[in-house]
C-alpha cells in the first residue's frame, strides 16, 4: 500500500511538469514539414545554373610552386595573414668561398710547442665568411707568483725548496721514521738499559 506522503510527493511532481494545450501544440507544429518531404529542383535557390558547371579557371596556379606568368618562376606560392594566396621571392643563397678550418685532425702538442686553430667569422645569417688562423703555445716555463706557467713538483725531500712534493716522496720519507709507539718503546728500552749499568 502506498503511503499518503508518497502519494502527495507524486502529485506534486506531476503538477510541476510542463504540459502543452492543443492550441500551443498546434502553434509549435505549424509550418513544420514532415520528415519524408521533398522539394523540386526548381524550388532550390542559390544553385549553379547547370551540372556539371561549365569549364572555368582560378588563375594560373601551377603545381611547381609558381603562381602567375612564367616570369614569376623565381617566386614561391604562399598565403598572407588573411589566407589569401600570393607570392614571395624564393630564397637565394649568397655566394661564399669554401673554407676549411684548422686543425683537420686531433693535435697533441707538447710543452713549449704550438698548435694552430681557426677563428671563425660569420655574417648576420650565420654563414661562415672567414677562417683566420690563430696559434696557441703550450707553456713550458715555471709559474711564479705573478706569471702563469707550469708548476714544478719535487721528487726528493728538501729543506729549502718551496715546490710541492710528490706524495710518494713524502711516504718514502715517513716510512724511515719511527711511529709514536715505536719511539716510546725505544726510549723505554734505552732507560732500562741505563739502569742496568
Amino acid at each position: 500500500m502506498v503511503s499518503i506522503q508518497t502519494l502527495y510527493n507524486d502529485i506534486i511532481s506531476f503538477l510541476s511538469q510542463k504540459f502543452y494545450t492543443k492550441s500551443e501544440t498546434d502553434t509549435l507544429l505549424d509550418g513544420k514539414s514532415d520528415t519524408g518531404h521533398t522539394h523540386s529542383y526548381n524550388n532550390i535557390t542559390d544553385k549553379p545554373g547547370s551540372f556539371t558547371p561549365t569549364a572555368h579557371t582560378h588563375g594560373n596556379l601551377q603545381n611547381d610552386g609558381v603562381i602567375g606568368t612564367s616570369g614569376n618562376t623565381n617566386k614561391n606560392v604562399v598565403t598572407d595573414s588573411n589566407g589569401k594566396i600570393t607570392t614571395e621571392n624564393k630564397y637565394s643563397h649568397p655566394t661564399y668561398t669554401a673554407r676549411t678550418g684548422k686543425p683537420t685532425g686531433n693535435l697533441t702538442p707538447g710543452f713549449g710547442e704550438t698548435a694552430t686553430i681557426s677563428q671563425i667569422t660569420s655574417d648576420s645569417t650565420g654563414h661562415i665568411t672567414a677562417a683566420t688562423d690563430r696559434t696557441i703555445k703550450i707553456p713550458d716555463t715555471e709559474a711564479t707568483t705573478s706569471t702563469l706557467g707550469l708548476v714544478k713538483v719535487d721528487n726528493t725531500l728538501s729543506t729549502t725548496s718551496t715546490n710541492p712534493v710528490q706524495n710518494k716522496v713524502v711516504k718514502t720519507g715517513l716510512d724511515t721514521k719511527l711511529n709514536s709507539s715505536d719511539f716510546l718503546e725505544t726510549l723505554n728500552n734505552a732507560i732500562l738499559d741505563m739502569n742496568d749499568i
